[in-house]
């Protein structure tokens, strides 16, 4: 069987293990990272309405747009109906991402795709791939072999894409055809960016960490404005993951011992709770988090308002990647 074949018959397999899965509620995806397998969560019931074992083989990363759903398996990225999981195309990069630890993002108009991929061994090269979604092609990869973390973000509005370097924080301009470089924050000695994220208005987040690691100096959270150019930042005391910025403009970080709760208007922290976290999301009423525990097996939902666990998902093996959709 042919490798295109072969990818045809995943993806007919995908679509007929899920075909009650349709409706306008909303749903989680878990992805599993030594299983492979893609579980389907409701977000109401807590219960794991399907678990596709081996159809997405591994999948790093996921997102959804409009009525598509994107699953990046290096060096593959599979397109199926998100309302009936019907398997559409795949397209090809040359790349390999690293479960856990990379982020895609697509466009306002759909028309572009990032990776951020961090590679191992010589056969990996990291950088940030640009995925052409209308001509179903890789188109280029910048910053080859420079980035320093495989999570990045873009801009509400689509202009900016945010990643870290080696010894900066960089903004490119998405609308520039030469990914003119709009701003490069340098970053202090043995610093580097673990994770960056957008939030409403002008304001950038990135978590800064040390290497090697120095006791005496903890992760930080970076604020940076990028119409008056001024930053603060705010000590998180530990180590730190992830982070999701809310519909209901707060800051959630995923840290190895707590999940923290900031308030962007007031840059600080407000509430935390003892869970070391991986992925987040959360549901459109901004009431549900949904944070992943790789090392317990599990998906933790807590209320957003008073930070209470609601409930603890058992779900494969080392859950990480999630994505919430309707």
């Amino acid at each position: 069987m042919g490798q295109k074949q072969f990818l045809l018959t995943i993806g007919l397999l995908f679509t007929l293990i899920l075909p009650d899965v349709a409706s306008g509620k909303e749903k989680l995806l878990v992805a599993d990272k030594f299983s492979a397998t893609i579980n389907v969560i409701d977000v109401d019931s807590y219960q794991v309405i399907e678990s596709v074992p081996n159809s997405v083989v591994g999948a790093q990363a996921m997102a959804v747009f409009r009525d598509d759903l994107y699953f990046v398996y290096s060096p593959y990225i599979d397109i199926y109906l998100k309302n009936s999981f019907t398997y559409q195309k795949t397209i090809e990069f040359d790349g390999f991402l690293t479960p856990g630890l990379s982020k895609i993002r697509i466009t306002p108009d759909g028309k572009k795709m990032y990776l951020g991929l961090v590679g191992w061994g010589k056969e990996a090269d990291s950088g940030i791939y640009i995925i052409d979604l209308v001509a179903s092609k890789a188109e280029k990869v910048i910053d080859k072999n420079d980035i320093t973390s495989g999570y990045l973000d873009i801009s509400p509005d689509g202009k900016y894409l945010s990643y870290g370097k080696t010894g900066s924080l960089v903004v490119i301009n998405t609308t520039d055809d030469t990914k003119a470089v709009a701003l490069t924050l340098n970053l202090k000695k043995n610093e580097f960016v673990r994770d960056v994220v957008f939030g409403d208005g002008n304001l950038l987040y990135a978590i800064l960490y040390y290497y090697p690691a120095d006791s005496q100096k903890n992760d930080r959270l970076l604020i940076y404005d990028l119409v008056k150019r001024d930053q603060k930042t705010i000590s998180l005391h530990e180590d730190a993951v992830r982070m999701f910025f809310g519909k209901d403009k707060y800051l959630y970080i995923a840290c190895k011992k707590r999940f923290v709760k900031i308030d962007t208007a007031q840059m600080g922290i407000v509430q935390t709770i003892d869970i070391s976290g991986g992925d987040i999301c959360m549901t459109n009423d901004n009431i549900k988090i949904f944070i992943s525990v790789p090392g317990d097996n599990e998906v933790v939902v807590i209320d957003s308002r008073d930070f209470k666990v609601l409930s603890k998902i058992k779900v494969g093996d080392e859950p990480y990647a999630l994505l919430m959709y309707e």
